[in-house]
């Protein structure tokens, strides 16, 4: 089995070249969603060039905030992409998105608060996923394509 994780850090990227500014990102996000297509085309399509017809699965991006509508707009416009380009390669999707949602909900959508994100020594939350969020990632993946 094949799992890719991609696509978040092209948000990222997009809002470091807009300083930031919502504007310049929402004007940017359509070349950002078209350049991360391609990109994954030619990786999903180059895997199934060589003759790997196995699963592939490939994981959404979670939201580090859920509260923020610009973090779940930009993650959903990303995971429709995904969706759209899993389809015509026979990808499976893994739904990290909703699943951290789901285990966020009781915290207030706080992924901090559920233990999901990575401490920092002053007690906030990088956006990495901590061992309990790779736990959950993993079983979203492995509740998808069964335990074999």
């Amino acid at each position: 089995m094949i799992t890719i994780d991609i696509g978040v850090n092209d948000l990222g990227a997009l809002l470091a070249a807009c300083h930031f500014d919502l504007n310049c990102a929402g004007l940017g996000l359509p070349a950002t969603l078209a350049a991360y297509a391609q990109n994954l085309t030619t990786i999903v399509a180059g895997i199934r060039l060589t003759g790997y017809t196995g699963p592939i699965v490939a994981v959404t991006p979670y939201a580090v905030n859920y509260n923020d509508p610009v973090e779940v707009k930009g993650l959903l416009a990303l995971d429709g992409v995904l969706f759209q380009i899993a389809s015509a390669f026979d990808v499976k999707v893994a739904d990290a998105f909703a699943a951290f949602l789901a285990a966020d909900v009781p915290f207030g959508n706080d992924g901090c608060a559920a233990g999901l994100l990575v401490t920092l020594p002053n007690s906030t939350c990088d956006i990495h996923a901590s061992l309990a969020g790779q736990t959950l990632i993993a079983q979203t993946v492995v509740d998808l394509i069964g335990s074999k």
